[in-house]
């Protein structure tokens, strides 16, 4: 669903599993996925990873042509930095 300014997209948690593999385990109560354009993925993986941040998955290039990089939020929800390749 794409609605001015956001989209809203919905997975299964299975469709979640087979995307990134184990993100769902440890998943937070609300279950869902943020998703944030930036303009370096990176970037972004680089400074993550200097201040701790849990990296689910690691930058990667999509056959769709994004490339993202997935990560746990403080409170335990997915969160999924992308840029358009």
């Amino acid at each position: 669903m794409t609605v001015p300014g956001a989209v809203l997209s919905f997975f299964s948690i299975q469709g979640m599993e087979s995307m990134v593999p184990g993100s769902m385990a440890v998943a937070a109560s609300g279950g869902f996925t943020m998703e944030f354009q930036v303009t370096d993925v990176d970037a972004r993986h680089e400074r993550l990873l200097a201040r701790g941040v849990e990296i689910l998955k690691p930058p990667t290039t999509q056959p769709r042509g994004r490339r993202s990089v997935w990560l746990r939020d403080p409170d335990g929800n997915i969160v999924n930095l992308y840029q358009e390749a």
